[in-house]
């Protein structure tokens, strides 16, 4: 794995653990001020500074990001894309999602701007 390919992976098991996603100055540290994401629900989330996600009855450990894969897209962009399991998902139905992250370089800091989740359509591992 490259050094780019390990901090990007990093950056996407930060956003998943819940002290990160309850706190507005750790998510700052990763999201570009000009993040959007489209929900597996199907919602458009348009990111505002200050913003949390609280993370309900999640633990740590409890999501696993499976077949990881970058593309370079510019000199500061790339393109993530991976499964992400959640393990204390008690329908199967709904365990296993892919995903697609788009981070830039700002200011010599890897920020995500763009993100999109689906549910898998048959959730097997």
């Amino acid at each position: 794995m490259t050094e780019l390919e390990e901090i990007i992976l990093n950056n996407e098991k930060e956003l998943l653990r819940p002290e990160v996603r309850c706190s507005a100055d750790k998510i700052a540290d990763l999201m570009s001020e000009s993040f959007f994401e489209f929900g597996s629900s199907g919602k458009i989330y348009n990111y505002h500074p200050g913003d949390t996600f609280p993370a309900g009855p999640v633990s740590e450990g409890d999501w696993e990001i499976l077949d990881f894969n970058l593309l370079q897209v510019s000199l500061d962009s790339v393109l993530a894309t991976y499964k992400a399991v959640k393990h204390s998902e008690p329908d199967i139905t709904k365990k296993v999602s892919v995903r697609c992250s788009l981070w830039e370089k700002e200011f010599d800091v890897w920020k995500v701007k763009f993100h999109q989740s689906a549910i898998a359509e048959q959730p097997t591992l």
